[in-house]
């Protein structure tokens, strides 16, 4: 078990591993830091499978064995998270469309050829505000349990079998609650298909605006999001790029996308060692802080008027306005906790550091 903090060795080497480069120096690198690093920013499955060789060859051997461990884990969570869009997708045939499928197993395998390279904690589904019924009742039908639900805003639902448990959000906007003024549509989508079983996957441009949007409205974005932008937006054409970029700007998204792909380029750079694109990705010392999302967002809001919706969603959350109970229950929540610690986040890493969206 790792005692001290890891420092800006340990984040280079995970990144590196992650992008499939030779680290500088191996036998002196900090391999167990770089595994707590690689956990925390869900890097670890991806570092594995594009630099496996060099881990099992430089890391000492029961970290080597620990880091397997993990990648068995993240397989097989991925098994059951395709097993579970099988049962989705054939029990939704009856109503038409095929679910379609945000982020997941199907951007793992168009980004990194790996359904398991990009480890996600939950199913992210798309559904018509229109369909949310039907989706329910195909979800429950299956043995999803709903534990909370704000239509047309997020619901979620949970799967548990053999004593493990499955996560599924379904989202009936693509940049979610704070974002709602933002008219980001599904644009295109692509046949994806696992275990017998077809579902959709988001395609074309939209797709990295979309992440940028995912990235910018988390409290600390993993590295990993940052990582599947660049990826993203690399796999497209120039003329996707620009239509991208089009996109972004129609959906009041512009400022969001130029942020996130600053971070996504800094990558490179950090990887290096670079301590300006270290500190541009967060990271201050042993440590990776960010501002409140809710901040960042009213900061990258494309209009003056954006940010002060961005501001009323945070004040008064949209899946809370239809009774006056849940905004008591909602701010009597925020006011036990100190403010100082909601508008600025820092993590730290350990050697057990848990998996985070």
């Amino acid at each position: 078990m790792r005692t001290s903090a890891p420092g800006p060795n340990a984040v280079s080497v995970a990144l590196s591993l992650a992008l499939g480069r030779e680290v500088e120096s191996p036998s002196e690198a900090d391999w167990r830091g770089a595994y707590a690093v690689a956990r925390a920013e869900r890097l670890f499955s991806l570092a594995w499978l594009r630099s496996g060789e060099q881990i099992r060859r430089y890391a000492p051997p029961d970290l080597v064995a620990t880091w397997r461990t993990a990648c068995v884990a993240a397989s097989e969570l991925a098994d059951r998270q395709a097993a579970a869009l099988r049962d989705i997708a054939r029990e939704s045939e009856r109503g038409g469309e095929p679910p379609l499928v945000l982020k997941g197993l199907p951007l793992s395998e168009r980004l990194y050829g790996e359904r398991s390279a990009r480890v996600s904690c939950d199913i992210d589904l798309f559904v018509p505000a229109a369909q949310r019924v039907h989706m329910h009742g195909v979800l429950t039908r299956i043995g999803w349990e709903r534990w909370y639900d704000a239509a047309p805003y997020d619901a979620s639902y949970r799967l548990t079998r053999d004593g493990a448990s499955l996560f599924l959000e379904v989202h009936s906007q693509l940049v979610g609650e704070a974002l709602a003024h933002c008219a980001l549509m599904a644009e295109r989508a692509a046949a994806w298909s696992a275990d017998g079983a077809t579902v959709r996957r988001l395609d074309g441009p939209v797709v990295p605006v979309y992440l940028a949007a995912n990235i910018a409205k988390h409290g600390t974005p993993s590295l990993l999001s940052y990582l599947d932008l660049a990826a993203a937006w690399a796999a497209l054409s120039p003329s996707d790029r620009v239509a991208a970029s089009d996109i972004a700007a129609r959906s009041r998204l512009g400022r969001c996308l130029q942020w996130a792909r600053s971070g996504a380029e800094a990558l490179s750079a950090a990887a290096s060692g670079d301590v300006a694109a270290l500190r541009a990705l967060g990271f201050e010392g042993e440590r990776r802080a960010s501002v409140h999302a809710f901040l960042r967002l009213m900061w990258l809001a494309d209009r003056p008027g954006d940010a002060v919706r961005i501001l009323g969603a945070w004040a008064w959350p949209r899946s809370l306005r239809r009774t006056r109970d849940g905004i008591k229950t909602f701010w009597g929540r925020r006011l036990r906790r100190s403010f100082v610690g909601r508008f600025r986040y820092t993590r730290e890493y350990t050697a057990d550091a848990a998996l985070r969206r």
